[in-house]
């Protein structure tokens, strides 16, 4: 019987540190990466070789930075002044594939982005 007790003991004492730590990172708030409601990057128009793009964004991010990516390639870079940007991008291959990828930054820290698929 003493060594089951002492067996269960152990456990309890390396079980409980751990769910303790669990729960207490569970509490920390972290800022939305795909934030569907905040950012929205939608095709407003293609000819074969332009893309004409519609961001439509929270008036909370006015001042930070968007950053607008063509295949990990950034193609735009500045700060949000208005909900609602039509970027163009020009110089596309026709029949091809091209990912967007929309983020809103501050600095280092990002606060939400959202991605296009376009052909």
């Amino acid at each position: 019987m003493g060594v089951k007790w002492e067996r269960e003991k152990r456990a309890s004492f390396f079980l409980f540190p751990s769910f303790f730590f669990t729960l207490s990172s569970c509490k920390r708030s972290t800022a939305p990466l795909a934030d569907t409601k905040n950012l929205q990057l939608k095709v407003e128009d293609v000819s074969c070789t332009e893309a004409w793009l519609r961001l439509t964004n929270s008036p909370a991010y006015y001042g930070k930075s968007l950053k607008l990516l063509r295949d990990d390639s950034l193609i735009i870079s500045k700060p949000l002044t208005a909900n609602d940007t039509l970027p163009y991008d020009r110089g596309l291959l026709p029949l091809s594939f091209y990912t967007y990828r929309a983020r809103v930054c501050d600095g280092e820290r990002t606060f939400c982005k959202c991605l296009l698929l376009i052909k």
